[in-house]
């Protein structure tokens, strides 16, 4: 990764708050680093316990993001509004997207009384 908007990489041997901040802003794009910036980085993690818990934070969450994604499917009411613009559908008899979100936010005897 070769990005000017970033502080330079610590050198080995360098420490201090400053350095950490550092070091949390690459572990964020560690991805996207390469083979030299990513060992630079290791060299400073292996060392410091409060980069290397961010570390596994990043990599947990990172993890725990990737995996919800892969099964999530989107529900029955997005599929029928992003159906309901799609090119062709004419359904005349259909129900407008607006008229079934109304729906959902009826509130139960807002338009009719129950039997006393």
């Amino acid at each position: 990764m070769n990005d000017s908007n970033l502080p330079p990489i610590p050198r080995p041997g360098e420490t201090g708050p400053q350095v950490c901040e550092t070091i949390r802003l690459y572990l964020a794009v560690i991805n996207d680093l390469t083979p030299q910036q990513k060992e630079l980085l290791s060299g400073h993690v292996n060392s410091c316990p409060d980069c290397a818990g961010e570390l596994q934070r990043l990599s947990r969450t990172t993890h725990l993001v990737a995996s919800g994604l892969a099964h999530s499917t989107p529900s029955p009411r997005v599929s029928s509004l992003l159906a309901d613009r799609l090119p062709g559908n004419s359904c005349r008899n259909c129900r407008s997207s607006t008229e079934r979100a109304n729906d959902e936010r009826r509130i139960p005897g807002q338009y009719w009384t129950p039997w006393v």
